[in-house]
């Protein structure tokens, strides 16, 4: 495993009036939307696609393990900081860390930790994806670069 120096991210959101329940506060499963987002945005961030294209082909990142922790609620209009953080860049997969809080308005500062959650995602290369295999391979060097930047 190369060393690697941890990259990070964040990104700021109001929340919807759709990603909440009967009780205005934000529905459990809206937590994976918003670290997927944020990966999203990530990757984009590093001048690439969770659907990139390496020296190699194109590469996906299907989700190997998720999990989310639940510290306080979050309501419809709040605004919401998603830190991410790489974790950790393995052979064949990379963990994202992410931490959720509660900001005091648009600009405001962060002011209550809401959740914590984690991706885990393997390198798969999109051909085998069409083939509806999806099997783990080595992450490309290039993209490793990126994930550094």
């Amino acid at each position: 495993m190369i060393a690697f120096m941890a990259s990070e991210f964040s990104r700021r959101r109001r929340i919807e009036f759709a990603e909440t329940d009967m009780a205005g506060i934000v529905h459990f499963a809206a937590f994976f939307r918003f670290m997927e987002e944020t990966e999203a945005l990530f990757w984009r961030s590093r001048g690439c696609s969770m659907f990139g294209r390496g020296e190699e082909g194109g590469y996906g990142w299907p989700k190997v393990r998720v999990f989310c922790e639940y510290l306080a609620p979050v309501y419809f209009e709040d605004v919401l900081e998603t830190r991410l953080v790489v974790e950790k860049v393995g052979e064949r997969s990379i963990v994202f860390g992410f931490r959720f809080w509660k900001c005091s308005g648009e600009s405001g500062e962060p002011e209550k930790e809401i959740a914590r959650g984690e991706l885990k995602v393997a390198c798969v290369p999109m051909e085998r994806r069409a083939e509806r295999e999806l099997k783990a391979v080595p992450i490309p060097k290039e993209l490793k670069e990126k994930l550094r930047e």
